[in-house]
Order: structure tokens, then sequence, then C-alpha cells
């Protein structure tokens, strides 16, 4: 009994922790009144333009191999691909999470599944956490955390 306890107790924070690692990265467009919204919106609605204020004592970047807002994209997307197995799954996922089209187009039950294998995923690539994700260090053919 004990073990059936634990195990469920490990299921549920595997749960918890794909969930928030799906939620961090695309938000969650069914909470009500007001839609979480994740870091890939955010980002992607972001100007790319950006100010700088030029003095003597201005550095480089801090790391030119880290990843970049494009990197980041492409990750997320490939993984959200690589998940929805399909062209066609992919876009009624990107329309009903991030374009906010059709919330109807998946049932609760198959969005918590998608949610679960995503965010499985994004934590898999180490994605998430996002924060940790822009500190990493691309090498050739490895990836490492500072």
């Amino acid at each position: 009994m004990a073990d059936s306890n634990t195990s469920r107790a490990e299921g549920k924070a595997r749960f918890q922790r794909n969930k928030a690692a799906f939620e961090e990265v695309f938000g969650n467009p069914f909470i009500k009144p007001e839609p979480l919204q994740g870091h890939y919106l955010r980002f992607k609605t972001r100007s790319p333009v950006g100010a700088l204020e030029y003095s003597d004592d201005t550095h480089a970047t801090k790391n030119p191999c880290s990843p970049s807002i494009s990197d980041f994209f492409c990750d997320v997307e490939k993984i959200v691909l690589d998940v929805m197995q399909s062209q066609t799954s992919y876009e009624r996922f990107m329309k009903t999470y991030i374009y906010d089209e059709d919330d109807t187009i998946f049932s609760a039950k198959t969005r918590q599944q998608i949610e679960q294998e995503v965010g499985a995923a994004l934590l898999a690539k180490k994605i998430s956490p996002v924060l940790n994700y822009f500190q990493t260090e691309r090498k050739p053919g490895t990836m490492t955390r500072k």
C-alpha cells in the first residue's frame, strides 16, 4: 500500500511539473476571467526593436553563444510538431493555444494529454524553465548549462 501511495504522489508531482512547464511556455488560454500568457506569446508580441544607451562603459553581449529568441521559437515549435506528429495537428495546436481562434478544437481530456506530453518534452529538452534556457551555452554537438 505504501508503494501505491508513493507511486501516486510521484505521478501527481510529475503531472504538476509537466503542467507548470507547459503553462510557463504557452500559458493557459482557458483560465477565466483572464487567460495566462506564456513566454512564447509574450516573446512573439514583443517588438524586435530595442533601445540601448551608449557610453564608454558599454560592454558587448554577455555570451554570444547563448540561445536567441529565434532559437527559442524554433526549439519550442519543433517540440510541438514532434508531439503533435502531423502538420495538421500542429496547426490545430497553434490555433488553440497561440492564436486563440478556437477553444473547441480539442476536448478537455485531449488538451490535458497534449499539455502533459508537450510539458514533459519541454522539460526533457531543457527549454523549461525558460530562464535557464537562455543561460545555456551551445557548443557543437552538446548543450551545457552554466
